[in-house]
C-alpha cells in the first residue's frame, strides 16, 4: 500500500515538473518544486489520516472486557466458558 501511495506522490511531482518545464521554468527548479507539493499533499494525508484515527479511538473504551460474559443461552458447547479449575471433573484414571 505504501509503494502505490509513493507511487502515486511521484507521479504528481514529475507531471508537475513537466508542467512547469513547459512554462520554460528551469529544470532543476520544476523538479524541486514538484517534490515539494508531493511532500505537501503527503504531510496532510498524514494529518488527515491521524485526525481520522484520533476521532474514531475517541469512542473507543481502553478498558478490558470478558467476551464470555455476551454468551447467551443456547450457545454451542465449544462457544461456552469454561468451568473454574476446581470445579473440572477429575481425570480418568488409566
Amino acid at each position: 500500500m505504501v509503494e502505490a501511495d509513493l507511487a502515486v506522490l511521484v507521479a504528481l511531482a514529475l507531471r508537475y515538473a513537466g508542467d512547469e518545464v513547459r512554462r520554460r521554468v528551469p529544470g532543476q527548479v520544476a523538479v524541486t518544486a514538484g517534490y515539494v507539493m508531493a511532500f505537501r499533499i503527503g504531510a496532510a494525508l498524514l494529518v488527515l489520516g491521524g485526525v481520522l484515527i484520533e476521532a474514531l479511538f475517541e469512542r473507543v473504551d481502553p478498558d478490558l472486557r470478558d467476551p464470555t460474559a455476551e454468551i447467551v443461552e443456547g450457545t454451542p458447547p465449544w462457544h461456552r466458558k469454561a468451568p473454574p479449575p476446581d470445579q473440572l471433573p477429575a481425570p480418568a484414571e488409566m
